[in-house]
């Protein structure tokens, strides 16, 4: 079996990048030095800078869906004791 995939450490980089600085602070040079990457293994994974922000925001909407289904779940459990 390979290697996990350094995808998410880079994904979670761009967002503390975001973060500190804004979008416009985000590089493929800044996720790098915060994910303790080089520069071609970011670009490795996502061959640009749009393709990261791509995925990036891609993952924050599965997020989001995620947190939503578990709240509607719960809400649904709730109502099925409360009944």
């Amino acid at each position: 079996m390979g290697r996990p995939s350094n995808k998410p450490r880079v994904l979670a980089a761009v967002l503390e990048v975001i973060e500190r600085g804004g979008v416009a602070a985000v590089t493929v040079e800044s996720v790098a030095a915060q994910a303790g990457m080089t520069v071609q293994g970011v670009l490795y994974h996502f061959a640009s800078k749009d393709e990261l922000m791509a995925a990036t925001e891609r993952a924050m909407w599965e997020e989001a869906e995620e947190i939503s289904r578990n709240a509607l779940v719960g809400d649904e459990a709730l109502a099925s004791i409360q009944d």
